[in-house]
């Protein structure tokens, strides 16, 4: 049960990292890279890994709001100017 609530809190703290990207707008640097233990997950620890999954969906949604806004004005732009450089500060 320690190895899954170890795993459970890094991968937290990397969704923190992201949530924190996120809303500054960052790019975040860090990947989660812990290995999932080889052991079965217990049921006490069931909650908590479903809100971490509910988490990561959010911050998932998010992301891809962010890139669709980023993506639509890079399109407008280059229809407009094809040779133009554009740089984007997107507030969403």
């Amino acid at each position: 049960m320690e190895e899954w609530i170890a795993y459970l809190d890094a991968y937290e703290r990397h969704l923190n990292v992201v949530a924190e990207s996120l809303a500054s707008g960052k790019v975040a640097t860090e990947s989660f890279s812990e290995k999932q233990p080889n052991v079965r997950l217990p049921g006490l620890l069931r909650g908590r890994s479903e809100a971490l999954v509910a988490r990561t969906q959010e911050l998932s949604e998010e992301l891809r709001t962010r890139m669709d806004a980023f993506s639509t004005v890079l399109r407008y732009s280059r229809m407009k100017d094809p040779d133009r450089i554009v740089l984007i500060d997107v507030l969403a």
